[in-house]
C-alpha cells in the first residue's frame, strides 16, 4: 500500500526559486556523502507565515508582490537572515512611518500566529472565530527588515 502523502512545508511549494551555485561556485550538492543537498534558493528570501488555523493551505505562487495569501495562511518574504534580523511586532492600529504591503482576509479558529519555515511560532493574537482582517506593514516593499501586522478581529 502507499504511504499518505503529507503536504510540503508552506516555502517548498513557492514557485519562482532561482537555484544558484554554492561557495566558491562549486555545484550545489558538492561533498556531501550522499552527493544531494536542498539548493540555495536566491528568492524567495525568508519567509515568515501568518496563519489562522493548524490545518492551513499555505499559497503556492507569490505573485511578484511581498505578501501571498489563501483563506488561512498569509506568507510574507522578508530579508535574508544573513543580512541581518527582521524585527517582527503585531498590533491593532496602523503603524506610522512604513509602507502598506497587502490587506487580506484571514479565517481563524481564534488565534492568529507568525511562524517562520520551520513552524516556530514568534508573535500570537487571540481574535474571534472566523474571518479577521490583516494588513501586513514593512520598512520595504521588497524584503522588509521590520514587519507589523495589524490584526482587527472578526
Amino acid at each position: 500500500t502507499q504511504s499518505a502523502r503529507t503536504e510540503p512545508p508552506c516555502g517548498e511549494r513557492l514557485r519562482g526559486a532561482v537555484v544558484v551555485p554554492g561557495p566558491g561556485g562549486r555545484p550545489v550538492g558538492a561533498g556531501r556523502p550522499e552527493g544531494r543537498r536542498p539548493p540555495a534558493l536566491e528568492h524567495p528570501p525568508t519567509l515568515l507565515k501568518l496563519v489562522g488555523r493548524e490545518e492551513f493551505t499555505p499559497p503556492s505562487s507569490f505573485g511578484g508582490g511581498a505578501c501571498a495569501a489563501t483563506d488561512d495562511c498569509i506568507v510574507i518574504a522578508v530579508r535574508e537572515v544573513e543580512d541581518g534580523p527582521t524585527r517582527l511586532s503585531m498590533a491593532v492600529t496602523a503603524p506610522s512611518g512604513l509602507t502598506r504591503l497587502g490587506d487580506f482576509r484571514l479565517l481563524s479558529e481564534g488565534l492568529v500566529g507568525v511562524r517562520d519555515l520551520s513552524y516556530r511560532e514568534h508573535e500570537a493574537v487571540g481574535v474571534d472565530a472566523g474571518w479577521a482582517t490583516v494588513t501586513v506593514w514593512g520598512n520595504s516593499v521588497d524584503q522588509p527588515s521590520e514587519v507589523v501586522i495589524q490584526v482587527v478581529g472578526a
